[in-house]
């Protein structure tokens, strides 16, 4: 099978409830090139989320085939196949046409470890990670990357980790549950994701041999009583998983720190006092003066949803 007249398929490499993954080889490159491709299927059952990957893929779609931000080997390719959307060719996984050959050694940093008030700054061939595991082969990479994405972690990705010259050079692939423009966001979800994976961490990946991983690790930040419990609603989808057992005041913080990340107040004394206390509440914005487009689109969908979800179940604290 030929996709975008481009890409021979040499062979499956899993399928999920959220997509198809295949090995393809792109035979518009003189080196032919292989690269994993990923075919999202539509999701019937969920249009919410199926929209919201839609316009994640459009907004990608105008760099069609050209270099990837995080990958010079991975290729975004657009269009459709098979009524599902092809998102991206994830990584590069032809060794042998690697930059580097399998005995040439990998560079370590030659820099001291970063200090606690100064952190690499990212750029179009860097970024932070939250790696949540690692794996020698792409087919079980993939199987963990959907694994994630079907729990909501819509940006989880994959990428092979002697790409990128800072890091430690073994041949296997990162599996990551997202990707940060800075430190501090990484350490958010973190603090919540290492809940569920002890020993999941965030580092820094750089082309640049000489900037620092600055690796840290959940045990190390574990979440304290000074940080956001709920940041992590601004990284992934909820669930009902997530709010079962949970009563109607705790549910209406849950729904409202997502503004409250963004620095708005509330008309409600109740709202307003809880958050008052909260050492990393930042007020800014009057409640009629809020800009509703600082919210993404996940925060977005989990207000609206957890909203619905206290409708349904009867559970609010706060009147409205």
């Amino acid at each position: 099978m030929l996709l975008n007249n481009r890409y021979q398929i040499i062979q499956t490499l899993g399928s999920g409830g959220f997509g198809d993954t295949f090995l393809a080889e792109d035979t518009q490159m003189p080196s032919h090139r292989r690269c994993v491709i990923k075919q999202l299927k539509p999701i019937a059952n969920n249009p919410e989320i199926y929209q919201l990957v839609n316009q994640r893929f459009q907004r990608e779609e105008p760099v069609n085939l050209t270099p990837a931000n995080h990958n010079k080997n991975a290729l975004i390719l657009g269009g459709t196949i098979g009524g599902g959307l092809i998102a991206a060719a994830i990584a590069s996984i032809l060794l042998t046409n690697s930059p580097r050959s399998d005995n040439q050694q990998v560079k370590q940093p030659t820099t001291p470890p970063v200090s606690n008030n100064t952190y690499p700054t990212a750029n179009q061939n860097s970024f932070y990670f939250l790696a949540d595991s690692a794996y020698s082969d792409a087919q079980n990479a993939m199987k963990q990357v959907q694994i994630l994405q079907t729990r909501g972690y819509l940006q989880a990705g994959m990428f092979w980790i002697p790409e990128y010259a800072n890091l430690s050079g073994k041949k296997l692939f990162a599996v990551y549950a997202n990707k940060f423009s800075d430190r501090n966001s990484c350490i958010n979800l973190l603090k919540t994701y290492g809940g569920g994976n002890p020993k999941s961490y965030c580092a820094f990946a750089s082309q640049d041999v000489n900037t620092s991983p600055d690796r840290f690790y959940f045990r190390e930040i574990a979440t304290s009583s000074t940080g956001n419990k709920y940041a992590w609603l601004s990284q992934k989808i909820v669930t009902d998983a997530d709010l079962q057992n949970k009563s109607g005041f705790e549910l209406d913080i849950m729904r409202n720190s997502i503004f409250a990340h963004h620095g708005r107040r509330f008309q409600t004394p109740g709202l307003q006092q809880y958050f008052d206390n909260q050492p990393w509440y930042r007020p800014r914005y009057a409640p009629q003066n809020f800009p509703n487009n600082l919210l993404s689109d996940v925060e977005r969908m989990n207000v609206e949803y957890i909203a619905r979800y206290q409708e349904i179940n009867n559970r609010r604290y706060f009147k409205r």
